[in-house]
Parts: structure tokens; C-alpha cells; sequence
């Protein structure tokens, strides 16, 4: 008799590679902290406010607001120490296309006092913030136009960059 060959088995069929991550951003929630660049921060309150503390003020041509307020505080969750740059991480969008990207920001200093007895001291640009240390409790002050505050049908975000990541809180 012949010998039979053994019937052929088909080749495995490649699985679909996965599709590669898209960079989608996350979503910020009211009281609830959110890592981002290696810093864990916790947006607690915001609001619209007609004016801004003096020292937010005295840096502005146009001393009147609105101004929307943002309290958070800031962690650093990695384990060296990072330079954190204020002044490049928050931004406000409005009515899915204006961008505001200028604000002031104070932070507590417990070794600052000021003539008034608080302790909110101005930004620096740059500032170190050490890991496993207390978080950095913020306060910035957006200058927008009175439209921003008074149109509630559109849009508005305020979203933190850091490095190519992205999240964004729900205003309105």
C-alpha cells in the first residue's frame, strides 16, 4: 500500500493587531484626585467671582472681572522630585473653539506672610515640588470675558496638559 501523507494543516491565521492606543483624554471629576504627569491633582471648587485678590490684581491692566476661580491642590505622585510649571498646564475652553490660556495662580507658602496675615503667596513660573510631601494647595483666576460667565448654553472646560497628557473637567 501507499503511504499516505498526513493531511496539511493550514497556517494559523494571524489575529488583528490591536489598534495602537489613541491619546484620549481623560475626564477630571469635581473632588476626586486624577494623576497626570506624574502629579496627582484635585480639583475641590470652582466659580465665577467679580474680582480676584489684590495680589492677582495689581498684576492687571483691566482690575475688574470676571474672573473664574479654581481651587486644587497639587501632588507630586512619582518618586524624584519634578519641576512643576504652573503657568503651562491649565487652560480654559470655551464654546468648543475660544481658548484661554493666561490665568494667575496663588499657592500657600507656609513660610510667606503677607500684610494681611494669609499666607497665598504669587506663582513662580517654575517651582520643585518634592515626592511624598504634602500637596500644594492652589488657587488660580482665570480674567474672561463677562460673555464666558454669562452664556450657560455654551460649552466650557478646563482641561490640564502635562507633557502629552490631557484631562478635562465639565464646567458647563
Amino acid at each position: 500500500p501507499a503511504a499516505t501523507e498526513a493531511p496539511a494543516t493550514p497556517a494559523p491565521t494571524p489575529e488583528p493587531s490591536p489598534e495602537p492606543e489613541t491619546n484620549q483624554e481623560a475626564e477630571i471629576i469635581l473632588n476626586e484626585p486624577i494623576k497626570i504627569g506624574g502629579l496627582e491633582i484635585l480639583i475641590t471648587e470652582y466659580s465665577f467671582e467679580s474680582d480676584a485678590p489684590y495680589k492677582i490684581t495689581n498684576l492687571l491692566d483691566k482690575k475688574e472681572g470676571p474672573f473664574l476661580y479654581v481651587a486644587l491642590t497639587i501632588k507630586n505622585a512619582d518618586k524624584q522630585e519634578q519641576t512643576v510649571r504652573y503657568m503651562n498646564y491649565f487652560s480654559l475652553n470655551y464654546d468648543d473653539g475660544y481658548t484661554f490660556n493666561k490665568y494667575y495662580g496663588l499657592y500657600w507658602n507656609e513660610r510667606y506672610t503677607s500684610n494681611s496675615g494669609d499666607h497665598w503667596d504669587n506663582m513662580t513660573v517654575a517651582m520643585p515640588l518634592q515626592p511624598l510631601t504634602d500637596p500644594m494647595s492652589c488657587r488660580l483666576y482665570f480674567q474672561v470675558p463677562r460673555e464666558v460667565e454669562t452664556n450657560t448654553d455654551a460649552p466650557l472646560f478646563l482641561t490640564v496638559k502635562i507633557n502629552d497628557e490631557e484631562a478635562s473637567l465639565t464646567i458647563r
